[in-house]
């Protein structure tokens, strides 16, 4: 872009340096009153500037072309990362919401639940393995190692009551406990990364 600015300068540096070339040459013979020099001048000079005026709309017309393109560039690039970061945002709030779906109905009043126990906690370990390897990856914070650790913990809890419930069909309390003040927890970092990521960015 700069090299075409130096280009304008020139142009503009030579054809001054022809006008006063032309000034100083015929300076001794004095201004004519003839209207046919005067044509004559007019003649010479629109023919030496001409060149370099159409050299000097080329080069505008050029970085004007640049200039232009650039900023669609631009505009077109910041478009798609905000449509971007919109489909992460959104991609996130569904993650959340299917974790409430699986995670949530552990905690219910047992006996609303009846036999289907074994099979909710099973699917909840399944779930818990695909969010740690699918949708954990679009928490992009400081803070997901912390949010990974309290999911693999979560894991290693149900799994232990899961394990209960199937062989023993007993209900381990104590791990139920941990179970959900982690899951409390892991929402509440879930919710918090998304606002944080979303007010940087905005």
């Amino acid at each position: 872009m700069r090299k075409y600015r130096y280009i304008i300068y020139i142009i503009i540096v030579v054809l001054l340096l022809g006008s006063l070339s032309f000034y100083a040459w015929f300076y001794h013979s004095g201004i004519s009153n003839d209207i046919n020099d005067w044509s004559a001048f007019s003649n010479y000079f629109s023919g030496f500037m001409m060149p370099f005026l159409t050299i000097a709309n080329i080069v505008v017309f050029i970085e004007l072309t640049i200039a232009i393109s650039d900023y669609e560039e631009k505009r077109s690039a910041k478009e798609m990362e905000q449509q971007k970061a919109l489909l992460v945002m959104q991609f996130r709030r569904q993650s959340i919401e299917s974790f409430y779906q699986h995670i949530n109905p552990l905690f219910e009043e047992k006996e609303e639940l009846k036999g289907s126990i074994e099979k909710m906690y099973a699917d909840a370990i399944i779930f818990l393995q695909k969010f740690l390897e699918v949708d954990l990856k679009y928490f992009d914070c400081d803070n997901n190692s912390f949010i990974e650790r309290d999911i693999r913990h979560l894991l290693t809890q149900l799994n232990i009551i899961h394990l209960d419930i199937s062989l023993n069909k007993q209900f381990n309390s104590e791990k139920f406990i941990k179970s959900f003040d982690l899951k409390s927890k892991i929402i509440d970092s879930l919710l918090s990364s998304t606002l944080s990521t979303n007010n940087k960015k905005e």
